[in-house]
């Protein structure tokens, strides 16, 4: 992959704390290999992220539209 995409692209992963399906720490993982720079939420919930749709939608928002 290009590096200057990589160093120039946003990368926001968010994953449940209480995910039985896939563990944190393989989301810490996958992070640090994609993008260093890249931000990895935790949020309360489990593998559907159902419960944590608008914190997602507020962290979205905040990360990649600040002044909307």
């Amino acid at each position: 992959m290009n590096e200057y995409l990589i160093k120039k692209s946003y990368f926001l992963k968010v994953h449940g704390k209480q995910d039985e399906t896939i563990p944190f720490s393989s989301s810490e993982e996958y992070v640090k290999l994609i993008n260093p720079a890249a931000k990895l939420i935790s949020v309360d919930d489990n593998h559907s992220l159902t419960s944590s749709m608008r914190t997602i939608e507020a962290v979205v928002e905040e990360q990649f539209f600040p002044e909307s």
